[in-house]
């Protein structure tokens, strides 16, 4: 047996299970907007997910011998995943500079915002892994 499909497995769970919980924070915060402290502890597994994303996408990289790195819609996932990291650095960073202050959401207004781009970019990169338009 490959160790192909184990790893595609693994990345599919991690986005699924770990990065689609980004959904709910975004709701959570617009329903919310005293819970920084619960947006924060309900985001560091999320941390996890995209490490376990990086490096089973790097696998499955290795694995076809970089044969889709030639492609665009593998390109602009890359892309993406680079924009997805700085915004959940972002989001984290705020959320961490208000619960050391005693703030509430309402005074971060990057925060919910970027919430919902990471779902919107979480969602092009679902589109061009699986569409693979280019």
């Amino acid at each position: 047996m490959s160790a192909y499909p184990l790893i595609v497995a693994l990345h599919v769970i991690a986005a699924v299970l770990g990065i689609g919980q980004v959904g709910a924070l975004a709701v959570l915060a617009r329903k919310n907007p005293g819970g920084a402290s619960t947006l924060l502890s309900l985001l560091r597994p999320i941390r996890w997910s995209l490490l376990i994303m990086l490096l089973t996408g790097g696998v499955l990289l290795a694995l076809t011998r970089g044969v889709f790195l030639d492609t665009w819609w593998m390109r602009l996932s890359l892309i993406l995943l680079l924009i997805l990291g700085v915004l959940y650095v972002g989001v984290k960073r705020s959320l961490q500079n208000l619960v050391a202050t005693e703030r509430n959401l309402g005074e971060a207004p990057f925060v919910k915002p970027a919430l919902w781009m990471i779902c919107g970019t979480v969602a092009g990169i679902v589109y061009l892994m699986v569409d693979k338009p280019w």
